[in-house]
């Protein structure tokens, strides 16, 4: 648990620099878009409106009941599924890509 603590102690202090690495990465990563780092806004966002038009109006989906008497509407289900899902499979295919990385670099 000391461990644990200690690491959450590094990462507050050093923020600074977590920051300014993820800064780069995102501007590295878009250079070559045309739209550059609003790419990174837009295309959720439109993902998440075709889902809503499929799902949510074309099939008339009711709002979704969580506990007897409490019902969520279908967007914000949706939003928070996608908003889930679209973590899991960034962090699975970046950590696929970095078992590749050594695997290639270990064969040379």
């Amino acid at each position: 648990m000391k461990s644990a603590i200690l690491v959450i102690k590094e990462q507050i202090e050093h923020f600074y620099l977590i920051r300014r690495l993820s800064v780069y990465e995102l501007k590295s990563k878009n250079k070559s878009n045309y739209l550059g780092m609003a790419w990174e806004i837009i295309n959720p966002v439109i993902q998440i409106m075709i889902y809503w038009f499929v799902f949510g109006s074309i099939r008339q989906r009711a709002d979704i009941e969580v506990v007897p008497g409490f019902e969520v509407p279908f967007i914000h289900w949706l939003l928070g599924g996608f908003v889930l899902w679209t973590f899991f499979t960034n962090q699975q295919s970046k950590g696929q890509s970095l078992y590749t990385q050594d695997f290639v670099c270990y064969q040379e």
